[in-house]
């Protein structure tokens, strides 16, 4: 991530973000419920303002637990369909918020990630990395590009020399 100090998804420090919400971290955790997966539809939703809700809460989720990353693949199989589409989406906040999850679960596991660059995803990430980071789009470009470092890291890309 950009900045180790504070996260993309909630602005606050991870430090934070662990102790007050662990208690609703639990909750999207427990076996027998379908809160995850609720969130994670909601997501695909065409509703731009539930788009942009759910992939900030996604987003805050998969950030503060590497075991909800690899949930949310499992709760529905329209997981990555859903996070490509919050990638390429048209409105930015949605776009970033796409993209810090897309890292988050990237950064969680190398079997996750390996799926991830086998996927369309990649060249989701290497396009929207590619772009000019004008004013407004500089955070969404730069989380992508953190998404294709954290892939070199893993050795799963090579860096263009």
């Amino acid at each position: 991530m950009a900045s180790e100090e504070t996260d993309h998804g909630t602005g606050e420090t991870p430090v934070a973000l662990s102790h007050g919400g662990l208690e609703v971290q639990e909750r999207f955790l427990a076996d027998g419920n379908d809160r995850l997966k609720l969130v994670v539809l909601l997501c695909g939703e065409d509703d731009d303002k539930v788009q942009n809700a759910a992939a900030g809460a996604l987003a805050m989720l998969t950030a503060a637990h590497k075991k909800l990353c690899l949930k949310m693949t499992q709760v529905t199989t329209q997981w990555l369909e859903i996070l490509q589409r919050l990638c390429l989406h048209d409105r930015l906040s949605v776009q970033h918020r796409g993209l810090v999850i897309a890292y988050n679960l990237l950064a969680a596991d190398a079997e996750l990630a390996k799926k991830l660059v086998e996927s369309e995803l990649l060249e989701i990430l290497t396009v929207v990395g590619k772009q000019e980071p004008d004013e407004k789009r500089a955070a969404v470009v730069q989380t992508a590009r953190e998404c294709l470092i954290k892939c070199m890291e893993y050795g799963f890309i090579k860096p263009v020399s």
